[in-house]
């Protein structure tokens, strides 16, 4: 077994997943799994279905894996994001006191900021819940059910991000 992709690496393995690929282009040609198994020499046509349904199982693990991946990779494309602009916040709102009059009135351009990057980080929350498939998760609380309303989001020292 290959320690990079998990996966058997032997001679019979790789000649077996080539019988597999000739078995389905053939039956993507039009022909029947009794054709098949004759010309590929398996003893029925059964032999040529089960190396389909192989096909379609380590095809379809193959796409998740892949799904997984590119989810793993877009949330921490989507956390980078908002961890940025939690710093912009946060500099924002140093700008914004710092900037206060004798009245306590701050430089409206700071608060734009600060409320900018709030309602950004919200709807990259709300992307990120949504591409992990958490806006369908329900809360059954022996009523209608409830969708779960929130997603924790977290520094970058883990640490939680008071509202």
């Amino acid at each position: 077994m290959s320690k990079a992709t998990g996966y058997k690496t032997s001679a019979r393995t790789i000649r077996a997943a080539e019988r597999r690929h000739e078995v389905v282009k053939l039956r993507k040609e039009g022909m029947t799994g009794s054709e098949i198994a004759e010309r590929l020499g398996y003893a029925g046509r059964s032999g040529p279905e089960m190396a389909i349904l192989t096909e379609m199982k380590l095809l379809r693990k193959a796409i998740t894996e892949d799904v997984e991946e590119l989810r793993r990779d877009e949330t921490a494309k989507m956390l980078a994001q908002a961890h940025a602009l939690i710093k912009v916040q946060e500099e924002a709102k140093a700008s914004y006191e710092n900037s206060k009059d004798e009245f306590g009135v701050g430089d409206p351009n700071h608060q734009a900021v600060i409320i900018k990057a709030a309602e950004t980080i919200v709807r990259i929350s709300e992307r990120v819940g949504s591409l992990w498939g958490l806006d369908k998760a329900i809360i059954n609380d022996g009523q209608k059910g409830l969708p779960i309303p929130h997603i924790q989001m977290i520094t970058p020292n883990n640490e939680p991000i008071n509202e």
